[in-house]
């Protein structure tokens, strides 16, 4: 008897001891991970975490897992926020250069509306002075004849100039309708607004409806656009967003290819995706410009003068959305080059 309770009182100890050990580690568990979870709310440190292998082990990856996804997160919104503040700023720039062109242009014809006749009473009696200086009477009959131009022609030179004044205020205003299009585009794209109407798409009426849509600009370059007709090759996509999206590609090439130049468009297709291809023969990207050529507002620096640095980023959001793809290389032979590829699947 005295055995058996002996016995007891060692078991009962020994599980007291155990219980004590056991607790004291779960505590310390406990503590370690309420130490990390304070680190990482206060400080900001404390993102990887040692792992051990007892019964907190799937408490601690989940744990590991919820930290890991919040500082993602963080960093995904720090970064949309240090991309809206650029944008803000590159959107402010777009609009600041053509309203100071047009204000510029608006001031000038109020300055002629308020003195029509300044330019004329300058060149009537400089003319007149010099005629009554003159003692040659050749001389004098030609200086007579330069005063009746003279006080003819500052009227029509006024109304010249006022046209010319009208005509870049319209330049102005429609480069600031093109923004405001192009920039209402990519925030609806943003937005997850932008609907999409599916049907099936004809690369070759795509790519040539989109050539039609550049005949002007292509006429004045006088560059040509060459797309052969190849085997049948089709998406399904949006067919308006897809024009726009090879119209852009298509303008980029024609914008920077010498007189006289081609760009040229081919597509294929096969099971697992339709490829596209627009290259031109002109001088092709610079090294610097290749990783930027798609972010929004980027101008590079063989950039055309009216640019403003969306229809690359625009053309790329479309293809994206249609589950596509679209990369820019430079080709061995010379000459700038898009891929576009859109998957079946």
């Amino acid at each position: 008897m005295t055995e058996l309770m002996a016995g007891l009182m060692i078991g009962g100890a020994l599980f007291l001891a155990v219980y004590f050990v056991a607790g004291r580690r779960r505590r310390r568990r406990i503590e370690e991970l309420t130490v990390y979870l304070e680190n990482v709310n206060v400080s900001g440190e404390g993102t990887i975490l040692q792992r051990k292998e007892d019964e907190f082990s799937l408490l601690e990856d989940e744990i590991y897992k919820t930290v890991t996804t919040l500082y993602r997160t963080r960093e995904t919104a720090l970064a949309a926020k240090e991309n809206y503040a650029e944008n803000l700023a590159n959107i402010a720039h777009q609009l600041k250069t053509p309203i100071t062109a047009a204000s510029v242009s608006l001031q000038l014809l109020q300055e002629q509306a308020e003195d029509p006749a300044g330019q004329h009473d300058t060149y009537y009696h400089d003319a007149a002075k010099y005629r009554t200086t003159q003692h040659d009477a050749t001389q004098n009959t030609a200086v007579q004849y330069n005063a009746v131009q003279y006080n003819a022609m500052p009227h029509s030179a006024t109304q010249h100039t006022a046209v010319q004044h009208c005509e870049n205020i319209r330049r102005q205003l429609e480069r600031l309708n093109t923004l405001e299009e192009a920039l209402l585009q990519l925030s609806r794209i943003d937005s997850g607004t932008l609907k999409l109407q599916y049907v099936q798409v004809d690369i070759f009426t795509a790519l040539t409806i989109a050539s039609d849509m550049l005949c002007e600009l292509a006429a004045e370059k006088k560059v040509t656009v060459a797309i052969p007709e190849g085997e049948c090759a089709t998406i399904r996509g949006d067919k308006d967003w897809t024009m726009e999206a090879f119209c852009n590609l298509m303008k980029n090439c024609v914008e920077h290819t010498p007189e006289g130049g081609t760009v040229s468009c081919e597509y294929s297709q096969n099971p697992v995706y339709t490829e596209v291809r627009i290259w031109d023969n002109g001088k092709g990207f610079t090294e610097e410009d290749l990783p930027y050529l798609f972010q929004r507002f980027y101008r590079g620096k063989n950039a055309s003068g009216t640019g403003i640095g969306i229809g690359l980023a625009l053309s790329k959001a479309i293809v994206e959305l249609q589950n596509g793809t679209i990369t820019a290389r430079n080709l061995h032979g010379g000459g700038a080059c898009f891929e576009i590829r859109f998957y079946s699947h």
